[in-house]
């Protein structure tokens, strides 16, 4: 199944699309883009007859819980196992090469 795919049908698609290609890769785009459109054609000759729409396999049940709100916890608990805190935060070593402060 070969198809008549130029370079010149290459770059028109790539100007469309508002890409540019160097003139010694067109030919890689050619052949490749060659095959995809070849596969495309040998999908069309496929009898569907009888065969169910489908728009993805997964089924489309909702697996999310319901959005109920909870209590947070209790930042003091919390705190209780962090080596140092400032200010109601967890203080952290200086992540700046330097060590500076941002």
């Amino acid at each position: 199944m070969a198809n008549n795919l130029t370079k010149e049908d290459v770059k028109h698609v790539a100007q469309l699309a508002k890409l540019e290609f160097p003139e010694n890769e067109i030919q890689g785009f050619t052949d490749t883009l060659g095959k995809i459109i070849d596969m495309i054609e040998t999908l069309n000759e496929v009898d569907t007859t009888g065969v169910e729409f489908t728009m993805n396999v997964a089924d489309n049940e909702s697996r999310m819980r319901e959005d109920v709100a909870i209590a947070g916890w209790n930042r003091d608990e919390l705190l209780k196992n962090v080596p140092t805190t400032e200010n109601g935060f967890i203080q952290v070593p200086a992540m700046l090469a330097d060590g500076g402060d941002a």
